[in-house]
């Protein structure tokens, strides 16, 4: 009886010690993991890597390009395309010319042609501003529609071509000082 007695005790002592360990705090925060990729057979697959995933710029408003001008000063940024084939077919691409990259993004609200600055706190946010793509030469890519031919091949096998980032005043629109942030993604186009 005193057996029964004490396993009854304990089964609810469990049972209390199991839902406070299970109780949530008001301070807890969850957290999201966003996953995006593409399945791909190994022997077609072919990847961007950046030499850099983040550029930073200080420029005084008045050193602004216009939109559509050529890059002064831009920050340089390399694409390499590998791939995870064992044949050499991505680099075999890149070599015949049917690898290119493409920018993606939010466009400008003036000739949709820079990224638009996606500066969260709005009463920060630089106005008048986008963020220009530029080809090695420092002409203007268009954002969403022109590519950049990929066409260098490494020493390790990988194609590569550099682009330049720059902000620059966007068409018809007054520039007011402040933050300036954006996101593309560079993506491979097969041509």
């Amino acid at each position: 009886m005193k057996l029964n007695k004490i396993t009854g005790l304990m089964i609810t002592g469990l049972l209390f010690a199991g839902a406070a360990q299970a109780s949530v705090s008001s301070e807890d925060m969850p957290a999201s993991l966003s996953v995006t990729g593409k399945l791909s057979s190994v022997n077609q697959g072919c990847r961007v890597t950046l030499s850099q995933e983040s550029v930073s710029f200080t420029v005084d408003t008045s050193q602004l390009v216009s939109q559509g001008d050529n890059a002064t000063a831009p920050q340089a940024i390399s694409v390499f395309i590998n791939g995870a084939d064992k044949d050499g077919a991505c680099a075999d691409a890149v070599s015949n010319g049917h690898i290119a990259v493409k920018f993606m993004g939010q466009a400008d609200n003036a000739e949709g042609t820079t990224l638009a600055n996606q500066y969260a706190s709005s009463g920060n946010a630089a106005s008048g501003v986008g963020i220009g793509f530029f080809a090695e030469d420092d002409t203007p890519l268009a954002i969403n529609n022109d590519l950049l031919k990929v066409s260098k091949i490494t020493l390790s096998h990988l194609g590569k071509v550099s682009f330049g980032v720059q902000p620059v005043k966007l068409a018809n629109q007054n520039v007011t000082a402040g933050g300036v942030s954006g996101a593309v993604t560079v993506q491979i186009e097969r041509l």
